[in-house]
């Protein structure tokens, strides 16, 4: 059975490849998609037969079943991810054989197979020729066995070398710088993808030496919901990696925003969430060793993983008109792997947290030797406040908001330019529109010149419908011009008599009344 675990994704991969005309891209699809199911479900067994049943094996097989789950998923999710590429089946072919090389690494019993499968650096073969020429063996078994009686400075030497190749083939640095430096430089990406995989690469720091695998198993799977859903924010955006040209996908894609959700909570180490039960227990550690700069990684882990989810679905849309109106959420077939995913994400750490670290809990005790000096479990559990333990919690729930918004108050430089432009710049703008509306356009222009023209123009039209070519309207006006005459000559006679001339305004409006009546 375990042989055939890591034999059937190289059967799909063999088939899809050599065969892939002949069964056709349908034919592509299930068969591999089925073969790897085959083969995850068979890891389940092969779990419970050595991890819970103690039956001896070789296997890695805590590290089979986040491979082989999530590589089922992945072949599931990419039915539909690559449907309109035109060489599906050497795609499925590749994908299998990757699986299948996968497997082969965790599931390798020497340091030769386990290196082999990865891109070998020079450190990294020095490192192996060291193993040889003083083991004699490369087999793990021999060489653990061997180690008590070997020469001190060669062991320093060799592990030394092991660390620099893994160092260099994995971008780390020591466990906690590595996750500060890779948290920090996770801050201000922009591509979608990258901001998650610098995530992947600060979780790498905090693989300490009794919980790394109980940690490595949860992390697999709230990953590969991260990265499978980014990858559905992809396909239904036109591909559109930037973060700064998403935006308001939340009520386009409710289902896709759910499942990057769940995948950041759990990231972010959320209480009672995978995540928690290993992330949480591994800062707990380093605090019964006075070490607490993981506190800040895991901050800094919550802050960007907010800050992932605002930029993608909670801030204003950004991306063109047309990438909303063709964006749609996942077919079924992807529905299914995020469902998976995200149950593993809210509930693998604590099915599987007393089985890992519990204790008492034999699970690792046939391959995994723990110095008695080593074993802070205890410390852990007991020696630290409760202030402590619950500081990583509080910190990652309290950072994401404000954090978000301390970066854009950095980002927007002391929002210097918002001040200056709201309330100075738009202030004088407005000035400067009713100066030039009202007082330059308004007043100015109608008392002066536009005002006198258009009443010079206004009184001459006025003027020119009294020309109306009637001999009685001539007569009037002739008249009314004698009256005017005689008013006006007999003004400065009566200037002094204020009551006659008053009395004689009021007979010359008579005499106007009567004559126009």
């Amino acid at each position: 059975m375990y042989l055939t675990i890591l034999a059937l994704p190289l059967l799909g991969a063999i088939t899809a490849g050599f065969l892939g005309r002949k069964i056709g891209v349908t034919g592509a699809h299930v068969i591999t998609c089925t073969l790897l199911v085959i083969s995850a479900l068979l890891s389940i067994v092969a779990f419970y037969e050595v991890g819970l049943s103690g039956s001896p094996s070789i296997l890695t097989v805590s590290m089979l079943l986040p491979v082989l789950i999530v590589s089922s998923l992945v072949h599931i999710f990419s039915v539909d991810y690559m449907a309109a590429d035109p060489h599906n089946q050497r795609f499925f072919s590749y994908l299998s054989m990757f699986t299948f090389f996968m497997l082969v690494l965790v599931a390798g019993d020497n340091y030769l197979a386990n290196k082999s499968a990865i891109k070998a650096l020079t450190v990294n073969r020095v490192g192996d020729m060291f193993l040889s020429v003083v083991f004699g063996n490369l087999d793990y078994s021999t060489v653990f066995s061997l180690s008590p009686f070997i020469n001190e400075s060669a062991l320093t030497i060799i592990g030394l070398l092991l660390l620099l190749a893994a160092m260099g083939k994995s971008a780390q640095l020591v466990g906690a710088l590595t996750a500060f430096f890779a948290a920090t430089t996770g801050l201000l990406q922009n591509d979608i993808k990258r901001v998650i995989a610098y995530s992947t690469c600060s979780q790498m720091g905090y693989l300490q030496y009794n919980v790394a695998l109980f940690h490595l198993v949860n992390h697999a799977f709230f990953k590969a919901l991260l990265f499978l859903a980014a990858g559905g924010v992809l396909h239904s955006m036109q591909d559109q990696q930037d973060l700064r040209k998403l935006g308001g996908l939340i009520n386009f894609l409710p289902f896709t925003y759910t499942a990057i959700l769940v995948g950041s909570l759990s990231l972010m180490a959320f209480p009672f969430l995978t995540g928690f039960f290993s992330k949480d227990l591994i800062l707990e550690l380093a605090y019964g060793q006075y070490e607490f700069s993981g506190t800040i990684t895991a901050m800094i882990t919550a802050f960007y993983s907010f800050r992932l989810i605002s930029m993608t679905f909670l801030t204003y849309p950004n991306a063109p008109k047309g990438d909303y109106e063709h964006t749609h959420e996942q077919p079924l077939i992807v529905v299914v792997p995020y469902v998976i995913l995200s149950l593993l994400a809210i509930f693998f750490g604590y099915l599987a947290k007393d089985l890992f670290v519990g204790p008492g809990s034999d699970f690792l005790s046939s391959a995994l030797f723990i110095h008695p000096t080593h074993i802070t479990l205890v410390e852990a559990e007991f020696g630290i406040p409760l202030f402590y333990k619950l500081l990583p919690a509080a910190g990652s729930i309290l950072t994401g908001g404000p954090g978000y918004a301390m970066y854009k108050f950095f980002n927007g430089k002391y929002f210097f330019d918002v001040i200056y432009n709201n309330y100075i710049i738009n202030k004088a703008l407005s000035l400067g529109l009713v100066t030039s509306k009202v007082l330059d356009r308004g007043l100015v222009e109608k008392i002066g010149p536009f005002g006198l023209t258009g009443s010079f123009y206004n009184t001459s039209r006025q003027l020119a419908t009294l020309d109306t070519g009637i001999i009685t309207s001539y007569a009037l006006y002739i008249i009314l011009g004698l009256i005017s005459i005689t008013l006006l000559l007999f003004v400065p006679v009566l200037r002094d008599t204020t009551g006659s001339v008053l009395r004689l305004v009021l007979l010359f409006v008579a005499g106007l009344v009567a004559i126009i009546g």
